[in-house]
């Protein structure tokens, strides 16, 4: 399950774009302190939107299909392709496929707000729509005039490596000629209220790390079918989605593991593991900032790796079009 990745591009409390994250992934990896107050992410900046699209087009648009459309939008522009999903040498056929854990988490609380102060007949018609965890995916196709199948993912456990499997089975299907693929999630203070509970609930032998500071952010990338030739960020490959045994997990380990979210007991660590949360807080889709970090990378090949609450497993190899061909052979 091997994609190449013509394009990638991000946003979150950290800034905007791939090159306000990190150069290096040498443990620790340092933080960027000053996106953090009082427990809080900084929000994303997506003023830049008003540079690529008309003000009306983005009049009534919620916080968290900005942060996404803003990094579709330049993912397409940085693999060279326009708007309307083609490249210069041809039309194509793109899809979309969105990955989040929580969805638009703002717009849904404000809904169910609104039904607590005005009662089921006067609750916020606008609040619901926005709140439609499709909608925000939608909104991104129409937008960028991308006229192949749209897909949203919204789940906890291992959300990025699901998004990336749909993706890679429609590119095998010849279903599409490239998936714009993304992964967003939002801050809101009733998620942060919510995930410190969590914790505090959590047994002491549980094993987990104390939860960051809940983050915010969408990263995308440009996907197209991986055909042995140099792609302009690199490849991907989907090496678990699901349980695999312990033995393979201690194999990925031999070389360099981004870990993000949840990391049970039993898992193997090494001097070459990195926690990159740290950089852009906690969330379920921060494996995909993971691959991002790995892709700018210059060493050697990475593995990304989110784990699912009842043992499931998400772990994505990276091939950074910046670093030599090096062996298979922890990989197998």
């Amino acid at each position: 399950m091997k994609l190449a990745v013509q394009g990638i591009a991000c946003l979150g409390s950290f800034g905007p774009g791939a090159d306000a994250l990190p150069e290096g992934l040498t443990p620790p990896l340092q933080a960027l302190q000053a996106a953090y107050e009082d427990g809080r992410a900084a929000k994303a900046d997506t003023s830049g939107l008003k540079d690529i699209f008309a003000a009306r087009s983005l009049r009534h648009m919620d916080h968290f299909t900005r942060m996404a459309l803003w990094a579709a939008a330049r993912t397409l522009a940085d693999s060279g392709c326009h708007m309307d999903g083609s490249v210069e040498n041809g039309n194509g056929r793109t899809a979309l496929v969105l990955a989040t854990g929580y969805g638009p988490a703002g717009p849904t609380f404000d809904f169910l707000d609104s039904i607590i102060a005005h009662g089921d007949f006067m609750a916020s018609p606008l609040a619901f729509s926005h709140s439609v965890h499709n909608i925000p995916a939608a909104s991104i196709a129409m937008l960028l005039g991308l006229t192949g199948p749209c897909a949203t993912v919204c789940q906890l456990d291992c959300p990025v490596a699901v998004a990336f499997q749909l993706a890679w089975s429609w590119l095998m299907e010849e279903r599409v000629d490239r998936v714009l693929l993304g992964a967003a999630d939002e801050h809101t203070s009733m998620l942060a209220v919510t995930g410190k509970g969590i914790v505090r609930g959590r047994r002491p032998e549980s094993g987990r790390r104390a939860l960051l500071p809940l983050g915010e952010g969408a990263a995308f990338f440009c996907l197209e079918r991986y055909t042995g030739q140099a792609a302009r960020w690199g490849s991907l490959e989907i090496l678990a989605l699901g349980r695999p045994p312990k033995t393979r997990l201690k194999g990925w380990n031999e070389n360099q593991v981004l870990y993000s979210g949840r990391v049970p007991q039993g898992a193997f660590f090494s001097p070459r593991t990195v926690f990159a949360e740290k950089v852009y807080g906690n969330m379920p889709v921060a494996q995909a900032f993971d691959i991002i970090l790995a892709l700018r990378s210059q060493t050697r090949p990475s593995v990304c790796v989110n784990f699912g609450e009842l043992g499931t497993i998400g772990a994505i190899r990276v091939d950074s079009a910046k670093h030599k061909d090096e062996t298979d052979a922890n990989f197998a």
